[in-house]
């Protein structure tokens, strides 16, 4: 399902995590998007940032979104949110983790958004036990 508007991409991106489902938060990013994943790290393309989800997706995250603030210009929007993710590690640990990424969000020509820029490591997450 596209997103109509910049504030449904968090509430997609979210579902389609929770659900498990890596094609939905896939289409989530235009086809030519970046993702880095650390700051020394970036992925690009569509493609290649659905292989990460299905390597994200194997800890069964569960996300929820604490806060989001959207900055809108015409057909670009800059996502800031605050998320806590939990899941269990391979080895059976439970853990939680608080992430701030920031998106950058563009109108496609149909009218729905896309992600082109994902940076979840915007600021360090803090991880607890």
């Amino acid at each position: 399902m596209p997103a109509h508007t910049p504030d449904e991409i968090h509430t997609l991106f979210a579902a389609g995590l929770n659900a498990g489902d890596v094609d939905a938060v896939a289409d989530l990013f235009e086809e030519d998007a970046i993702l880095v994943s650390d700051p020394e790290r970036i992925v690009r393309g569509r493609a290649a940032i659905r292989d990460g989800l299905v390597n994200f997706l194997s800890i069964g995250p569960k996300l929820t979104l604490n806060a989001a603030r959207i900055v809108r210009n015409g057909d670009i929007a800059l996502l800031y949110s605050d998320w806590t993710i939990r899941g269990v590690h391979p080895e059976g640990a439970a853990f939680s983790t608080e992430i701030r990424p920031t998106h950058v969000v563009r109108r496609q020509a149909d009218g729905t958004w896309r992600i082109v820029i994902d940076d979840p490591s915007a600021n360090e997450a803090a991880v607890t036990s």
